[in-house]
């Protein structure tokens, strides 16, 4: 998997468009995707913050104790379910 940017070239990427340098521009100028600095501005207008999502992780199915009992009573009444 792949490492996010280093905060310190968020920062300066952030900058440079909170300076008024359009996203374009300020990609081409660091050499990142226009996308990251989009999203990346987007992010810290809404937090004030450009820091890295967590990534990677376990997360737990959607799914709650009765819907994984409803599951398993269908599988024991008729168990060619597949």
């Amino acid at each position: 998997m792949a490492r996010p940017y280093s905060q310190d070239l968020r920062d300066r990427v952030i900058g440079s468009v909170a300076s008024g340098r359009a996203c374009r521009a300020t990609a081409a100028l660091f050499g990142v995707s226009v996308a990251g600095v989009v999203k990346w501005s987007q992010r810290w207008r809404t937090s004030g913050s450009a820091a890295t999502k967590p990534m990677g992780g376990w997360a737990p199915h959607g799914y709650g104790s009765g819907q994984l009992m409803i599951g398993t009573e269908l599988m024991c009444i008729s168990s060619d379910l597949t």
